[in-house]
């Protein structure tokens, strides 16, 4: 049986920020209704705070059984299997290349990249990431589960991407979407 976990990866908070941040993320994530407080132990993260989704959320994504969610600390949220390179999200070309991702991750600083097939350019955190990787101090990590078969479709993803942008309008600071697959 495959281990699937959407990453919302953190790419702005500094390092020595991390564990303050978390805690503010924790409790923005019951205050804003997305999770209330509880749930089983996440055994990837199993030293971690874990909260489940709130009934408000479950309403939201029709397929949605369960939703864990932690916060843990980290330096680099991966893909798992399959780890790719990141792809332009004008085109979905894959790169830039391994040296730029393993640069970013040896000094901390995020590279600018361009692609050379379409030419569009920004750093490398607004690349899509969510076959790759992603350097960062923590992740909000959900673990779904789905009803899929009792009339629900789990969109995953989604769930994913409408977290990453309700943290960023209400938290700030840039968020980023690893899928991981082990």
């Amino acid at each position: 049986m495959s281990d699937h976990r959407e990453q919302i990866v953190d790419l702005d908070t500094p390092a020595a920020a991390a564990s303050e941040r978390a805690q503010q993320v924790r409790g923005w994530l019951v205050d804003s209704g997305w999770a209330v407080p509880g749930g089983d132990v996440d055994d990837r993260h199993p030293d971690e705070v874990v909260l489940q989704a709130s009934p408000h959320t479950l309403e939201r994504w029709p397929g949605l059984g369960y939703l864990s969610l932690v916060v843990p600390l980290g330096d680099v949220f991966v893909a798992g299997d399959g780890t790719g390179a990141p792809r332009c999200p004008a085109c979905s070309t894959e790169q830039p290349s391994w040296d730029e991702v393993m640069g970013w991750i040896d000094s901390g600083a995020e590279p600018r990249s361009t692609c050379a097939n379409c030419g569009w350019d920004a750093p490398l955190g607004d690349w899509d990431l969510v076959e790759s990787l992603a350097p960062g101090p923590l992740a909000v990590v959900l673990n779904p589960s789905s009803t899929v078969g009792r009339g629900g479709l789990l969109d995953a993803p989604g769930i994913a991407r409408a977290l990453g942008a309700d943290l960023s309008v209400a938290l700030g600071g840039r968020w980023t979407h690893v899928h991981f697959h082990g």
